[in-house]
């Protein structure tokens, strides 16, 4: 049987985007029960990313203005052409969705923000006991807005929670 052509790619990542890198990992880690590295995690999170990024065009464009991507650290991918080819067009997608020109550096950066503030946002519905909703199907529509808070368990869009937590982490 034949092995999937792969290859590694370097990338010049920021000290912010590499944080959020290990940030990601370590969660990934977490969840999975195993030792990860960013290239297991970019090829789980590049697999179905079809509607899948929860934030919306202002939340990536405002993410993309304040979170710079390239800079002087080196990042390895060893990655399939496949999964390759995958980043390329998650960078397709999010510069249609967000109207801005994207490096490989910005897609990662969008998609691994994304990937901790879900996680993030799923940890504080467990919290507040509330049931969250999964993540959209590539082909369903965006989830519904979040309900309200009810005296049993109601459901709960992290989506929605974790904009909501971006916006209030701007008052502070």
């Amino acid at each position: 049987m034949a092995r999937p052509q792969s290859a590694s790619y370097e990338l010049d990542i920021s000290g912010p985007l590499f944080r959020l890198t290990t940030q990601s990992v370590r969660l990934h880690s977490n969840e999975t029960f195993d030792y990860q590295t960013v290239s297991s995690l970019v090829c789980r999170l590049t697999a179905r990313f079809e509607n899948r990024i929860a934030q919306d065009s202002g939340t990536i464009r405002e993410h993309l203005s304040c979170f710079a991507s390239d800079g002087a650290i080196k990042l390895r991918l060893d990655i399939s052409r496949a999964r390759a080819t995958r980043l390329i067009d998650l960078k397709r997608m999010l510069r249609r969705r967000s109207g801005v020109e994207l490096t490989i550096s910005d897609a990662l950066s969008v998609v691994l923000f994304d990937y901790v503030a879900w996680k993030t946002a799923e940890r504080i519905v467990g919290k507040l006991g509330l049931e969250p909703l999964a993540r959209p199907a590539p082909t369903e529509a965006r989830p519904p807005p979040a309900t309200r808070l009810a005296a049993s368990p109601s459901p709960c869009n992290p989506a929605v929670l974790a904009g909501t937590l971006l916006a209030l982490a701007k008052c502070f």
